[in-house]
């Protein structure tokens, strides 16, 4: 799994502030509303996993692109995703 503990940290802070938010994929230019958008972003947490393994940059734009979404509709604060990232990078950079 990418980034498994930043993955379902996202999940749970999406949860507590959209209870019934699902993942659904939609034309993102076709969004009309911050719920709308917060599904969208369950759906791409979703599809991430499902990247190649040898692609990080592409898994990177992903996270990357969820994470600022969700601090720009104010779901998630810049600190809680530093807390969120944070044990993942530390997994990567001292692998066992």
């Amino acid at each position: 799994m990418y980034y498994p503990i930043l993955t379902q940290g996202l999940k749970e802070v999406i949860a507590e502030e959209y209870p019934d938010a699902k993942p659904v994929f939609k034309d993102v230019d076709t969004i009309t509303d911050d719920f709308e958008m917060i599904c969208y972003l369950l759906w791409m947490l979703d599809e991430l996993q499902k990247f190649r393994l040898d692609n990080p940059a592409r898994r990177g734009r992903w996270i990357g692109y969820v994470q600022g979404r969700l601090e720009a509709l104010g779901v998630l604060t810049n600190k809680r995703n530093r807390e969120l990232t944070s044990p993942d990078v530390k997994i990567y950079l001292n692998p066992v």
